[in-house]
């Protein structure tokens, strides 16, 4: 999906979860690593235009999409 929003090959992690945060990875690690955890992470694909939320409950995820400016 954010594929088709114009992400690149790679991604980076900011994360409560210390593990993680500040990592540099590959789309699809880059998600695995996040998706299901219930920890606070945002999977930035593009810099300020395109991010994934994932927050501590599951029901708590969402694609950020800043389409203007």
């Amino acid at each position: 999906m954010v594929q088709n929003a114009g992400a690149l090959d790679w991604c980076y992690l900011i994360s409560e979860d210390e593990s993680i945060d500040g990592v540099t990875a590959d789309l699809e690690d880059g998600l695995a690593k996040v998706y299901g955890r219930g920890m606070g992470t945002i999977v930035s694909y593009i810099a300020g235009r395109l991010a994934y939320y994932e927050g501590e409950c599951s029901s708590e995820s969402c694609i950020l999409e800043r389409t203007t400016g």
